[in-house]
């Protein structure tokens, strides 16, 4: 059997095409505050939910946050700290609208000379978003032929409103606690149910009342590969 060059270049195309499909999204965006101490900066999505894809507290040219600064302190163009995109991640993901100061960002000064920004890249993604409260359960469905992705998720608290109905002050610290748990139980599969507990996700968070919050989307679940893939696969190693 014979497989044409051109009948693998349209193969790849399409599964390229494929996973952007897996997500879809309603706009690309990005905002920019630069770093004058109690500035806001300010995630928001009017259709869907904010899903980060990269954040820079630094710098990495001459020219944003620029003005009325020195040239000295617009000079260092590789001033990046480290795990800025993970830090808002943790606080927006999932999120339609997300708000931070520059303070609650800089966790290390990078370049102590240099005038530095915040930048994120995030898009507005059409997602489920399921919260449930400590000691409650969180069940992810997307029905018959279809299969979860999970966008992400996490355990503990990030606001003190959420899962906070009578509870003092003390118990609703914020406290960050992304998991992989999820993705690993329930990715590919049509239902999942998911417990929202310390026994389940551990006591990174135990100063504070807790609860589980999950994104994710349903897309085609994905078939075993053909007679011909198989083929082609072997033939590969030939």
């Amino acid at each position: 059997m014979f497989i044409s060059p051109t009948s693998d270049c349209n193969i790849m195309l399409s599964l390229a095409v494929i996973s952007l499909l897996l997500i879809s999204v309603a706009s690309a965006e990005r905002v920019v505050s630069c770093d004058l101490g109690n500035n806001v900066h300010r995630l928001s999505c009017e259709h869907g939910v904010i899903l980060v894809k990269s954040s820079l507290y630094g710098r990495e040219n001459t020219e944003i946050c620029s003005e009325g600064r020195t040239v000295e302190e617009l000079t260092d163009t590789q001033c990046s700290q480290n795990q800025t995109t993970d830090l808002i991640k943790n606080r927006c993901d999932g999120r339609k609208e997300c708000e931070m100061t520059i303070d609650d960002v800089n966790v290390s000064d990078p370049c102590n000379e240099t005038f530095k920004y915040v930048e994120t890249n995030f898009l507005c993604i059409t997602a489920n978003v399921l919260v449930a409260c400590e000691g409650s359960e969180v069940q992810l469905n997307c029905g018959r032929r279809r299969a979860i992705k999970v966008i992400s998720a996490f355990y503990g608290r990030r606001d003190a409103t959420t899962c906070a109905f009578k509870q003092s002050e003390e118990d609703v610290k914020e406290c960050f606690n992304p998991t992989e748990k999820v993705a690993e139980s329930c990715n590919e599969k049509s239902r999942c149910v998911i417990s929202a507990t310390q026994s389940v996700f551990g006591e990174a968070c135990a100063d504070t009342s807790n609860y589980l919050e999950v994104v994710y989307v349903c897309r085609r679940q994905r078939k075993r590969p053909s007679p011909i893939s198989v083929f082609r696969k072997k033939n590969r190693k030939n």
